[in-house]
Order: structure tokens, then C-alpha cells, then sequence
């Protein structure tokens, strides 16, 4: 069985270096330059030719990753699409981040001098609490690019949500700073998660999902 990933905002395949999938071939979409003024639906058209379309296709999106899975899905028949610390429309966006997406503030939004600050306040955000979970997140950040960034950030903003046909599972951790629970409809929650929980809370995770793919194997 093949399963593709789609990781965070600006990050790759190390958000899921501990999700352990013994009976899953684990494929990662790579991030591509956006094109000026792409639309989300035009960059994840451009994304699908990274998926083998002739073969039955599973997507586990991650945060701003879940994004592009939903929009993905409505493009190429799905047989399931996971969501991890991710939304399913802009009502599930907290009070803040939907201010920010009427006002247009986004736009003003100079990432470059934002990095540092991000560095310095991605532990509280992602929940990352060990050496080991704060040093790959530090990496991630530091590993983002910054173009990228502006543009995710736009589209995120932009999104009017997704109308997919395939079944959707969310996992949404219950201390989820960035996305928090308390707006999100129709999830699996996990107990104690942050937005970084498919790093804090991989073995929960990867249990949930070798269960959804394989059901018969537990």
C-alpha cells in the first residue's frame, strides 16, 4: 500500500520521521517554487504530478499540508484523505487568525525579520517540549523558505474550504495552540496533543492510522 505525505508549512518529510507504518510504502510530495500570484488550486495541480494517479491514492496531510490534501482531493479520486493539526473549512480558524484573514493583515507580514521571533516562539506554539523535539523544529524553521512562507501563508488566508467526496479522518491534538480545538468539528482528538504532535504523540498517531488503512490487522 502506498500512502503519500504531505507535511507543514515549509517543512519535509522529517515532520514524519517518527511515524512508523510497517505495512505502508511511505511517499513524500516535495514543495515546489509557487509561481507569482498562484492560486492554491493551481499549485496542487502542479503537485499531483508527484502522485501515481493510476494506482489507488491515500493522503496524510500535516497542518498547512492538509490544506493541500483537501484541495488535492478535489481534484484526483481519493480512497481516504488523514488530517493531522489541520482545519477542514475557515470556520475553523480561531477568532484570531480569521481577524487576520478579513483585515488582509497577512500581506504586511515581513517574514524575513519574523524568523528569529519564530524561532524563539515555536516551542510554546508546536508544543515542542524535549531537546530532541525543539532541535528539529528549530531546524524546520530554519530550513523554511521564506518565499514559500509568504505564499502559504496567502493561501491558507484564501482558502474558502475544500468539497471532497473521499472519506476524511482528522486527528487533532486537545492543546492545539495554532488550530485550537475548541472551533474544530468532526476529529479524532488526541489527548494532550500540541500542534506538533506527530512528533510529541507519534506513536498514538501511527497507531491511529495503521488502523484506518489496515482495520483487519488489529
Amino acid at each position: 500500500m502506498i500512502v503519500y505525505f504531505i507535511s507543514g508549512l515549509g517543512a519535509d518529510e522529517r515532520a514524519f520521521r517518527y511515524i512508523k507504518l510497517p505495512s505502508v510504502e511511505k511517499r513524500f510530495i516535495r514543495w515546489i517554487p509557487p509561481l507569482h500570484n498562484e492560486s492554491l488550486k493551481e499549485y496542487t495541480a502542479r503537485l499531483i504530478v508527484q502522485i501515481d494517479t493510476t494506482r489507488p491514492v491515500t493522503l496524510v496531510g500535516l497542518s498547512f499540508g492538509g490544506i493541500v490534501a483537501q484541495a488535492m482531493a478535489e481534484i484526483i479520486a481519493c480512497e481516504r484523505v488523514f488530517l493531522i493539526s489541520c482545519v477542514k473549512s475557515p470556520n475553523e480558524l480561531s477568532w484570531g487568525l480569521r481577524l487576520i484573514r478579513r483585515t488582509k493583515m497577512y500581506g504586511l507580514l515581513p517574514l524575513r525579520g519574523l524568523k528569529p521571533l519564530a524561532l524563539r516562539l515555536a516551542p510554546y506554539w508546536f508544543d515542542a517540549v524535549s531537546d530532541r523535539q525543539k532541535g528539529l523544529l528549530k531546524n524546520i524553521i530554519n530550513d523554511t523558505d521564506e518565499v514559500f512562507a509568504r505564499w502559504a501563508i496567502g493561501a491558507l488566508m484564501c482558502w474558502q474550504g475544500s468539497r471532497i467526496t473521499a472519506p476524511l479522518i482528522h486527528l487533532h491534538g486537545t492543546g492545539d495552540r495554532i488550530f485550537p480545538i475548541r472551533y474544530v468539528r468532526n476529529y479524532t482528538p488526541i489527548k494532550g496533543g500540541g500542534h506538533f504532535m506527530v512528533v510529541t504523540h507519534a506513536r498514538k498517531i501511527s497507531k491511529l492510522l495503521q488502523h484506518h488503512l489496515n482495520p483487519v490487522t488489529l
